[in-house]
């Protein structure tokens, strides 16, 4: 699958952190996690130790999966360099279900937990509908082996002015919801983190805080806080977080440097407030950060294969399964049909979902006719967005083992500061490879699931998982002939910004009218709660995808047939010959 790249425990670019005492951290040093040195690496009893712990857990064949294998053993090293006092302690706050990326980083990170790189301390379900999605995520943690660790139900995520609808693939999963430990009540997302705060002072680490959803949970705790600084210096180790902020280039006069939210990604923009307000603090206090990009994701992308091969690997991958195929569909559906999100192009489909080459003859061919999505599917990567930034969160350290980070990779100057962008833009990573950080995170999902699968089939077998589709008021028929309509409303629209207004009557009755189909009036415009029927037309797609598989099986049968007739002709021919 890859090759390795660096030797585990290369000196690292980055500065070393001074937890020690907060308060006389210079503004412009880096305040990132400290680098175990070559030393300790030549600690052979310790070294021994962690050999005969690690490689017994690992879920891969040294025979059948040599580089998967070896992967695994890269941490034996840096784990075994580590300090008690090294080992990140981690809480997450996640909008699980949202799309697919937060489950993969969950997975990846029990595994980390599992194998000792990481301790996870807990994590919050937050956005639109939290308690839905904290019944998920507890259900996840136990088939995982998890279930002791702690879920809470965060914050809407979002202003209260703010409707949330649902995606049509998002929280069906009735199997898991139902499950009998989700009748436990759930503590606040807000005094999880105060426990968590306050168990510092009983004697554990300071947290890492994973924030891979709306910021406004740890916004909140901010406000609760901010009156006294040092509280968040010495109870928190380091804030990483999806999605972006700008630091400025120069230090403000107080000596520090001021963070900006990137106003153009979902985890900042469901809370533009709390996101503003949470990069302040990060400057203002002095809290060492981490910003993970789209970009980094997207010079990251995982092989559909670990969704359709992950089908096979028990309850979590027969769900993450039947999740991308609806997600990828809704990729697939919304950009050859304009103007539903006319943002979202044939281009961007083609560049983003099947990381093709523009040049090539084929994309040509694919802008001009995309082919069906059951041909299309298999070209789909997936882009591991929460997934980065939870590799991000378990240490420089193990990135560097990993191959990852490294001297073989230059780190620019803007990543030698506290506050750290990975993938500030397309081609600049911020020191990391890609490449190389998607195969590792691909590596430990699939290992993630191996583990797992025996005792999680065994919680929820994997043909007993139930989702419950979306229901429509009207179908594909009626539908159909809205689309014309919808179409005609977005030339409308556009015409207008172009400053043409000969159409006002024709776009308000578009609009506002109803259109009759069969003797019955419908709405023309469909609304955000479901009025474009992604299921039924979905099912639609699989129905064409299973003909043509069908047809392609009748085919193949009929080539086997004529060869095995063609080869007992020949035989006859020969023996003919013979007599």
């Amino acid at each position: 699958m890859f090759k390795s790249a660096t030797t585990p425990g290369a000196a690292a670019h980055v500065p070393t952190d001074n937890q020690e005492n907060p308060e006389q951290q210079k503004p412009e040093e880096s305040s990132q996690a400290p680098v175990v040195s070559q030393k300790k690496f030549e600690q052979s009893p310790r070294l021994r130790k962690w050999e005969e712990r690690i490689r017994p857990l690992i879920p891969y064949s040294k025979a059948d999966h040599p580089e998967e294998y070896e992967t695994y053993e890269k941490l034996i090293p840096v784990l075994a360099a580590r300090e008690d006092s090294d080992v990140p302690r981690i809480v997450v706050v996640t909008d699980v279900e949202l799309d697919y990326d937060d489950l993969l980083a969950i997975i990846f990170l029990s595994e980390m937990h599992r194998l000792g790189a990481i301790k996870l301390a807990g994590l919050i379900a937050n956005h639109g509908l939290p308690l839905e999605r904290a019944k998920f995520l507890r259900t996840v943690m136990h088939l995982l082996g998890l279930g002791h660790i702690e879920v809470a139900k965060g914050t809407y995520g979002m202003p209260e002015t703010k409707s949330y609808y649902p995606g049509y693939y998002e929280l069906k999963n009735e199997t898991f919801k139902q499950q009998e430990w989700n009748n436990k009540p759930f503590r606040s997302g807000r005094d999880l983190l105060e426990r968590l705060a306050k168990e510092v002072d009983e004697g554990e680490q300071p947290l890492t805080v994973l924030l891979i959803s709306s910021l406004q949970d740890i916004s909140e705790f901010f406000r609760a806080h901010e009156h006294d600084p040092k509280f968040l210096q010495t109870r928190f180790k380091k804030f990483v977080s999806q999605g972006g902020y700008i630091v400025k280039d120069e230090p403000n006069e107080q000596g520090y440097y001021d963070i900006e939210p990137m106003l153009n990604v979902a985890n900042n923009t469901a809370n533009i407030d709390a996101a503003i307000h949470y990069t302040r603090c990060l400057s203002e206090f002095g809290l060492p950060s981490d910003a993970w990009s789209r970009e980094a994701a997207k010079a990251a992308p995982l092989e559909g294969t670990v969704f359709t091969e992950g089908s096979k690997y028990g309850p979590i991958g027969a769900h993450l399964s039947w999740l991308y195929e609806r997600q990828e569909f809704k990729f697939f559906w919304d950009p050859f049909n304009a103007p539903f999100i006319p943002r979202l192009d044939n281009y961007w489909y083609l560049t983003t979902r099947c990381i093709m080459d523009p040049t090539t003859e084929k994309f040509a061919a694919y802008m001009k006719s995309p082919p069906p999505f059951h041909e299309i599917l298999p070209q789909t990567k997936a882009i591991a967005y929460d997934g980065c930034a939870a590799m991000g969160a378990v240490g420089d350290d193990v990135m560097q083992a990993l191959g990852i980070m490294g001297d073989h990779i230059p780190v620019p100057e803007y990543n030698k500061k506290r506050h750290r962008i990975f993938g500030r833009a397309v081609g600049d990573l911020g020191g990391v490879n890609g490449r190389r950080l998607g195969d590792v995170l691909q590596v430990f999902l699939f290992g993630a699931l191996r583990h797992s699968k025996d005792a999680a089939e065994a919680l929820i077998p994997s043909d007993s998982v139930r989702h419950l589709p979306e229901e429509y008021a009207n179908g594909l028929d009626v539908f159909e002939k809205q689309v014309p309509h919808l179409k005609r409303s977005q030339e409308i629209v556009d015409e207008k910004k172009q400053g043409v207004n000969t159409h006002e009557k024709e776009l308000e009755r578009l609009q506002t009218g109803m259109i009759e189909v069969d003797g019955r009036e419908y709405p023309m415009i469909p609304n955000k709660a479901g009025g474009i029927p992604y299921e039924l037309l979905y099912q639609q797609a699989k129905d064409v995808g299973d003909k043509a598989a069908e047809a392609r099986q009748k085919i193949c049968a009929l080539e086997v047939a004529r060869e095995a007739k063609r080869v007992n002709e020949a035989e006859a021919a020969s023996r003919r010959q013979v007599q």
